[in-house]
């Protein structure tokens, strides 16, 4: 059966994009001792606005290196991507959505606090996340606004394989919003406040990975799940993948029975397979193996009812005619 394009070129490094810069800006609301500083950081991108250029630098599946820059602009509540995107800057109290809370991030992390370098000439701290007594990720957080400037992710062998970092920031000015009542911004996906069948979206995946809110983006479904310090997107769509719409190259692997792709993009690690009539790809910033993880244990959806085969059935022989 031909694939719902589910994630076309395009639109898959769009989302990859949009997932690094949520990462990029917002860390949850309750933490304490050194990692304070993350708690002020997820304050201040909730109540400043700037307008900035953002690189990206990282190492792909081969070993091959690749930087990528783009320019961003925040207002507060929102944030706008030079990719045309959208999206939240997550950092209302009580974490994403009005029920789900993010995960505070010394459950899952050790967190280390000092002095840390010039970026873009303002002091910053330096903020060291071990996990299972080795260094996972490090940031630098403006003294001076809280925002987070620079990020340094690990391998589990210790190997960098992202950097984010500011390389401008302008116009930078409080918005007069707060974490609590954040500035309605322009951003309009719709939340739900259940996953319709046949995807299914667990309130924990691998990692600690915590469910923080659902959205409808168009045909697809979006479930956001974070472990306080990283963000995760499983995105779920009816049809099976179209091998023409889906990036060249990709690693090869088997989810239990299922095969699937795995890619490396400026904002991590995207895993997408079909099954049982479904597409679901997986968009994560942290490490490889961490993401495919947590892909390992997005469960299977539940099969499709008679009618939403005949839906599906006559909508992919439309297709075809068209």
């Amino acid at each position: 059966m031909r694939a719902l394009r589910p994630l076309a070129r395009s639109r898959l490094a769009t989302v990859t994009l949009a997932t690094l810069m949520v990462g990029l800006v917002t860390t949850p609301c309750r933490a304490g001792g050194d990692a304070e500083v993350l708690r002020r950081a997820q304050a201040a991108s909730s109540r400043m606005a700037f307008v900035g250029t953002v690189v990206v630098r990282w190492v792909d599946g081969d070993g091959r290196q690749h930087e990528e820059s783009m320019p961003v602009k925040g207002k507060g509540a929102e944030l706008e991507l030079g990719v045309g995107v959208k999206q939240p800057a997550l950092t209302w109290s009580g974490g994403v959505g009005t029920t789900r809370t993010a995960p505070d991030p010394t459950v899952k992390y050790q967190v280390r606090a000092q002095p840390g370098p010039l970026v873009l000439g303002r002091p910053t701290t330096r903020v060291l996340l071990d996990l299972d007594g080795r260094l996972t990720e490090e940031a630098a957080v403006d003294d001076g606004s809280g925002l987070l400037l620079r990020r340094q992710v690990y391998d589990s062998r210790g190997d960098t394989v992202r950097v984010v970092e500011f390389t401008s920031l302008e116009n930078l000015r409080p918005t007069g919003a707060t974490a609590a009542h954040p500035r309605k911004g322009s951003w309009t996906v719709p939340s739900l406040d259940e996953v319709p069948r046949p995807f299914r979206a667990p309130d924990q995946l691998a990692g600690g990975y915590a469910r923080l809110g659902a959205y409808r983006r168009g045909p697809a479904v979006q479930v956001l799940y974070g472990d306080g310090v990283r963000t995760l997107s499983v995105f779920s769509q009816l049809g099976e993948a179209d091998p023409s719409d889906l990036p060249a190259g990709g690693e090869r692997l088997v989810l239990g029975a299922t095969q699937a792709r795995r890619w490396t993009w400026a904002g991590g690690q995207v895993v997408t397979w079909s099954q049982r009539g479904t597409t679901i790809t997986v968009v994560g910033d942290g490490p490889p193996a961490e993401v495919l993880a947590a892909a390992r244990s997005v469960p299977e959806p539940s099969r499709l009812g008679v009618l939403a085969r005949l839906r599906q059935a006559s909508r992919s022989i439309v297709r075809r005619l068209v």
